[in-house]
């Protein structure tokens, strides 16, 4: 039992590990920016951290959006 556990863990990591190597879609991308951390999951979070990196253009894009978002909802 515990072994076939561990092999789907294993099974999974490396699956996860599979998904970091390509490149999202730029909608995947940008739902990935505008969604709440906490609701990310921890392969997710792993790639917005990537693109934060690789990509600081797009975390200052994301902060205009969420200005702009704040300002039309009124907060």
């Amino acid at each position: 039992m515990i072994g076939e556990w561990a092999t789907r863990r294993r099974r999974a990591e490396q699956a996860n590990i599979e998904r970091l190597q390509r490149v999202p879609s730029a909608r995947t991308l940008a739902r990935l920016l505008t969604t709440g951390r906490d609701r990310l999951t921890r392969t997710e979070t792993l790639t917005v951290a990537a693109v934060e990196v690789g990509v600081p253009a797009l975390v200052e894009a994301r902060e205009v959006v969420s200005a702009f978002q704040s300002m039309v909802r009124g907060n």
